[in-house]
């Protein structure tokens, strides 16, 4: 589904047509799909004309964008499905918890920004252009520092190489201020192919039933929760998730300054590998920066553990919410391929502007 054009000049990888593609484009295609989608071989001066052109792409909160200099990407950031929070929701809660305690209320509130999500970063330097621009999964920054200390980064095993690279953004071009990428792989398997589009003959007795009572009349969050529950039964041709593998991973700088290096990789996720280390640390140097020597009685070497169950149990639980979003989408494609969904615009209350609602 693709309601912009904008998939189909992706697929074309005709960069010259970033110029044509228009915030409100993005805007409705980033309603349809999640994850993130990539645009290479765009020059500084074809971003800098598109920014120009469109200079409300910096003011929306319905999506944010990236832009790599050294790789000449932009990364359009659409909806995140749940496991891609599994990493910032563990990591700021454990830094926050831990950092409470050793700095106290009062001087945490005044010395620590956490947060996930939607915040752009701006002003790298280094072999990195100003137009430069990163948007973190989840970071931690000492206030007033303009740089997070340490950030967090999720994305799947295809995208392995833009992760790197992220890294890289996040070492090389803040003048050191960053000390350290926290990266979780994901990996998805699909345990059969994908559902036929038309939805015919089913191999479950439960899922042909299902499929034969649905009508003009069917409600599709009715229809979602009925799918959600022949997941958990087993019970559908395509399970709403595959295998999932996910490991976890920190990169720094390396001796030279001048590349990253992998310093730590583990097994998290389905199970934690018996060989690998049953956690990662940081220090509080990693996280309070030079902030850490201001600070009285504060080892900077002292180290933070960050216990690989507890992540693996947040995954865990994102998963469940992945598999009841995914529930949702399977319900509104299997509706729409039976001629009972129609695409429309609704205005609701407060002018807010809907779309593929069920009629």
């Amino acid at each position: 589904m693709d309601p912009s054009g904008l998939l189909s000049i992706l697929a074309e990888h005709n960069t010259s047509k970033l110029l044509n593609i228009t915030p409100k484009q993005i805007d409705d295609l980033v309603s349809t799909i999640t994850g993130r989608i990539t645009l290479g071989g765009v020059s500084i001066q074809r971003l800098i004309a598109w920014k120009s052109l469109y200079p409300e792409v910096e003011d929306t909160h319905r999506y944010r964008y990236e832009y790599d200099s050294r790789t000449c990407q932009v990364v359009i950031k659409c909806i995140a499905e749940p496991i891609s929070s599994a990493l910032g929701s563990f990591f700021i809660a454990k830094v926050e918890a831990v950092l409470r305690s050793h700095l106290g209320n009062k001087t945490f509130e005044s010395v620590v920004q956490l947060a996930a999500r939607k915040t752009t970063f701006t002003g790298f330097s280094g072999v990195y252009h100003p137009v430069t621009q990163k948007v973190p999964d989840a970071f931690y920054r000492v206030v007033g520092d303009a740089m997070p200390t340490v950030v967090c980064s999720t994305g799947w095993v295809d995208n392995i190489t833009d992760l790197y690279n992220d890294s890289k953004v996040w070492l090389l071009g803040t003048g050191s201020q960053t000390t350290a990428v926290i990266v979780l792989v994901l990996h998805e398997k699909k345990i059969r192919g994908p559902v036929p589009c038309n939805y015919e003959a089913p191999d479950s007795p439960d899922e042909r039933q299902l499929l034969m009572g649905i009508s003009h009349q069917t409600l599709y969050h009715n229809l979602a929760a009925d799918i959600l529950d022949l997941h958990h039964r087993g019970e559908l041709s395509e399970p709403l998730l595959g295998k999932f593998q996910a490991s976890v991973h920190i990169m720094r700088r390396n001796a030279a300054g001048n590349d990253v290096d992998e310093a730590y990789g583990a097994t998290v996720f389905p199970v934690l590998a018996a060989h690998d280390p049953q956690f990662f640390s940081l220090t509080l140097g990693d996280l309070l920066g030079q902030r850490v020597f201001q600070l009285k009685n504060y080892n900077a070497g002292e180290k933070i553990q960050f216990p690989l169950a507890i992540l693996r149990n947040v995954i865990t639980q994102q998963l469940q919410q992945q598999a009841k979003l995914r529930s949702y989408s399977r319900a509104i494609s299997i509706m729409k391929s039976m001629g009972f969904w129609k695409d429309r615009h609704t205005v609701v209350p407060q002018g807010i502007k809907r779309k593929w609602l069920y009629s």
